[in-house]
């Protein structure tokens, strides 16, 4: 009898531990999707890909850190990047472009054009 209480003791604590632990990753997996149900998360995804498709200019968006959060078609046409890793640096995939350089100085890059 006092082995199936310690059994059921240590079973009652494993499922409190993972109850809590579940809990805890809901909360920040909530917190950092901004609130939002997995269908709306797909939903903006599928959005964004429906508006950036057809669009002819070449559109690449890095971060404050220089690595690519997201390419359309047409860049990737553009530069031959048919297979490239979106947490890739900018300069990995694209070298001597200045992009990094113009996000972190704030300098205004107008390629030549007027």
């Amino acid at each position: 009898m006092n082995q199936v209480l310690k059994v059921s003791g240590i079973a009652l604590f494993v499922l409190l531990r993972g109850l809590v632990g579940g809990v805890l990753l809901a909360r920040n997996i909530r917190k950092e999707t901004s609130g939002l149900e997995p269908h709306q998360i797909a939903s903006l995804y599928r959005d964004r890909n429906a508006i950036l498709a057809p669009v002819k200019q070449i559109i690449i968006a890095i971060d404050k850190d220089g690595t690519i959060t997201m390419m359309n078609e047409s860049a990737k046409k553009l530069f031959k990047l048919f297979k490239y890793d979106e947490n890739q640096k900018i300069e990995e995939v694209i070298p001597y472009t200045k992009m990094y350089d113009v996000l972190t100085s704030g300098m205004k890059d107008d390629n030549g054009v007027e």
